[in-house]
């Protein structure tokens, strides 16, 4: 039997170390608490949470963080998302191939990302963006803006993120977004306003996802036309081969209806993976040895050898650790793009990574092979 207790750490994970001590003192009555999942936001909280939850002795899968520095914080953290090492590299391969078809007048990037000292999610993604542009051959600069609906320049001379959209207005590059799904729609509001019948070319980084999943708002920017990063193939149905749906289908039909956007931010497909992984291993273990008790340090082996046979073919891509002690990030992760026009459903136009018997996009770059340490 399975059994899994909501704990709500608060906006941000502001209150994840208080909620790992209320673990700790469950977990004196309840020996078979084995594992946390979910987490939320790559922020400094999140960073306390997982060194709280380490003290405490538990494994962690994070589903949707991807900032590159969370698995240097503890040996006990596995994630099913790719990190945003191989999102930039994703990005500047795609950007390479739309310059190459002609699609950018030049081949320059604007990266945009937030000013907001807690956000390590935006941070390194912008370090991780400017660092595979310029490898890729782009003429890269920087733009940070202020997380607020201001369209003035602030005191700092940083911009808010209206006035980023504004700015991007007539822009021959690419304009790549590494910050939050609100302050993107902000930045599509002030474009569509702006610029009128020349829109630049954006690109969102997987957060902008949040966006594209939501019919009401997603179509608010009709003359800006806009991709984003996404860590699924892109809509699901009911009616497809799916674990996941199908048993949505028989247990809460009513919310099939749904599925075709709830599923492009592909928090229910990493979610389930992450508990999947957890089934996994735990299932190798009555295999391997049945009389072995289950247990936090137990699972937390058995999470290590997930990998080659044993690699789990998931909802959100294949999950294989590369059968390395220190490998905590799934090798070679599914990341696709998405394209938005106007109030349509987001439209996949290329993917790379693996996901069952798929072929991956031609431009898509070099396929991850172990542990990179580059810290």
């Amino acid at each position: 039997m399975l059994r899994i207790f909501p704990a709500a750490a608060g906006s941000g994970m502001r209150y994840g170390d208080v909620v790992a001590r209320i673990i700790e003192r469950m977990m004196r009555t309840d020996p078979t608490i084995v594992g946390i999942t979910g987490l939320d936001q790559s922020r400094k909280a999140t960073i306390t949470t997982i060194g709280e939850l380490t003290r405490v002795g538990l494994p962690m899968v994070a589903t949707t963080l991807s900032a590159d520095t969370l698995d240097d914080h503890s040996p006990l953290y596995y994630q099913v998302s790719p990190q945003n090492r191989r999102e930039a590299e994703v990005a500047a391969a795609y950007a390479g191939h739309l310059a190459d078809e002609g699609r950018l007048k030049g081949r320059r990037v604007r990266v945009v990302y937030s000013a907001d000292p807690t956000d390590e999610y935006s941070r390194n993604l912008r370090d991780d963006a400017v660092a595979s542009f310029s490898g890729a051959h782009f003429d890269v600069e920087e733009q940070a803006y202020t997380p607020s609906p201001s369209s003035d320049v602030t005191a700092s001379g940083q911009r808010g993120a209206r006035s980023v959209g504004e700015h991007a207005c007539h822009y021959e590059g690419l304009v790549f977004f590494a910050g939050r799904s609100e302050d993107f729609e902000t930045i599509l509001n002030a474009a569509n306003d702006t610029c009128g019948s020349s829109p630049p070319v954006f690109l969102g980084g997987d957060d902008v996802a949040r966006l594209g999943a939501d019919p009401s708002r997603r179509g608010n920017y009709p003359r800006i036309p806009y991709e984003f990063l996404d860590f699924t193939l892109g809509s699901s149905s009911c009616e497809g081969p799916s674990d996941l749906y199908g048993t949505m289908k028989k247990l809460f039909p009513e919310e099939c209806e749904q599925v075709e956007n709830t599923s492009l931010d592909g928090h229910a497909a990493l979610a389930f993976d992450a508990v999947n992984l957890y089934l996994k291993a735990v299932g190798r273990l009555q295999d391997t040895a049945p009389r072995m008790p289950i247990s936090a340090p137990a699972v937390w082996q058995a999470l290590s050898r997930i990998h080659g046979d044993a690699a789990l073919d998931g909802e959100s891509g294949r999950i294989d650790f590369g059968g390395v002690v220190d490998q905590q990030i799934p090798l070679d992760k599914l990341i696709s793009i998405q394209r938005v026009e106007g109030t349509k459903r987001p439209a996949q136009v290329g993917f790379c990574g693996r996901w069952g018997s798929l072929r991956q996009s031609a431009w898509c770059p070099e396929p991850e092979t172990g542990t990179t340490r580059s810290r």
